[in-house]
């Protein structure tokens, strides 16, 4: 019984590490600023990062963190002897990126990621680096794009979806990389919806009345999306043939549109404008999706 129970404790034991210190605010503020530049480097954009400011030309570009929550999942070693194995460790977070331009706050958005390595600082640092790639393809692309007047920052991650007149408003969009996850759907896909997300951002006038054009806005559209049972607020849409073979009916279940921050209303209006994309009828996907607005024919 004895040489049971040793065995069962060898087989989940935590590898014994130094102290770690807490992920802090200003290291992801700062993740965030090297990423964005990173980011626009690819792009052919000129940027320079110093601590958690990205400088655009003459703008600069200013990060900003708040650490929600933090856990550490240790290494760990499984089995005996030559079969014993150690399971990497794992630290996750949940984090508040904001950005401003110049003295201006844009958005502040909630970013989720995390990071695993063969020690504890391994992962801590591979976390903060997953939340600043995170917030960069949800958030920042749209940022910097906005900021330099074009769409090269979203098409250097494989995505088409140039500035985007939003109907009689005067305002110009510039879109994020659309954050999507559910059941039924390969999140690969996300690099063919151009088309969508460039009817999406069209759409979104009716979100913009009263809205000073004064500056660049935030708009945030989360929608939760799924087959066409008529239980969702919205009007359900006539199926879509979204590739060869493939048709569903599509309509939002729920979901919020935000400008600045401020709820606007649910994404109904978008509904008939936007082929949201569904795989197959009884799947459920979550769609989020930044754009930044500036006054202008871009």
């Amino acid at each position: 019984m004895i040489p049971l129970l040793l065995t069962l404790l060898a087989c989940d034991t935590p590898t014994p590490e130094a102290s770690v210190p807490e992920v802090q605010p200003a290291e992801l503020a700062e993740a965030a600023a090297r990423v964005f530049c990173a980011a626009a480097t690819q792009a052919d954009i000129a940027c320079t990062a110093a601590g958690a400011v990205a400088g655009l030309g003459d703008t600069a570009v200013t990060m900003t963190a708040e650490l929600d929550s933090s856990l550490v999942l240790p290494p760990k070693k499984l089995g005996m002897g030559s079969a014993a194995q150690t399971v990497p460790g794992e630290v996750q977070l949940a984090a508040r990126i904001g950005v401003a331009i110049g003295a201006t706050p844009l958005m502040t958005v909630l970013v989720e990621a995390a990071g695993s390595g063969t020690d504890v600082p391994e992962a801590r640092a591979a976390a903060i680096e997953a939340v600043a790639q995170r917030w960069m393809v949800g958030t920042g692309l749209a940022v910097l794009d906005a900021q330099t007047g074009g769409a090269r920052a979203l098409a250097a991650v494989g995505m088409d979806v140039p500035p985007t007149a939003i109907g009689a408003t005067g305002f110009t969009g510039h879109a994020a990389y659309p954050i999507l996850k559910g059941r039924g759907f390969d999140p690969k896909m996300a690099a063919r919806l151009g088309p969508s997300v460039k009817t999406m951002v069209a759409g979104l006038a009716p979100y913009l009345e009263g809205v000073e054009a004064d500056g660049p806005h935030a708009i945030r559209v989360h929608a939760q999306l799924g087959g066409g049972s008529g239980n969702g607020p919205c009007p359900i849409i006539p199926p879509v043939s979204m590739t060869p073979g493939e048709t569903v009916s599509l309509v939002p279940l729920s979901g919020t549109v935000e400008v600045d921050g401020i709820p606007k209303g649910d994404p109904c209006a978008l509904a008939e404008a936007v082929a949201w994309p569904l795989p197959r009828d009884g799947a459920v996907l979550e769609w989020d999706q930044v754009v930044v607005v500036v006054p202008g024919a871009g």
